[in-house]
């Protein structure tokens, strides 16, 4: 009944080459699959295959036409929940870690007001 890990991994491969396509359409899918992807992998598996996820994701992240930025970003949010943002960082070139600075930003944002303070003062 289950799916062996080496299959969906060929998958994905196979999945993320549509991401090269012109079509946003074929592209929205693809990022839909590819959040399934992460969400459903062991942190193990998937840290085999970060370079290459990572890679096929970013190739849509500087596209302004479109909203696949913030699904791009939400993906990579995950990512670096799972594998921790030093991992993921060494896998992301130059061009876009102001993508992964936002996201560090973002996150510690959050944690300050589930933590109750606001800029360092507590309410």
């Amino acid at each position: 009944d289950t799916i062996g890990a080496d299959v969906i991994t060929d998958v994905e491969r196979a999945v993320s080459g549509l991401l090269k396509t012109k079509s946003r359409e074929v592209v929205k899918s693809v990022l839909g699959f590819m959040n399934m992807y992460v969400s459903t992998l062991d942190g193990a598996t998937l840290h085999g295959e970060l370079p290459h996820v990572v890679e096929s994701l970013l190739i849509w992240a500087n596209d302004t036409k479109n909203r696949f930025r913030l699904k791009i970003r939400h993906i990579l949010e995950k990512i670096i929940r799972i594998l921790g943002l030093e991992e993921v960082t060494k896998f992301i070139p130059e061009e876009h870690l102001p993508l992964i600075r936002y996201i560090r930003k973002q996150s510690a944002k959050e944690k300050r007001k589930r933590d109750g303070s606001v800029a360092g003062y507590s309410v």
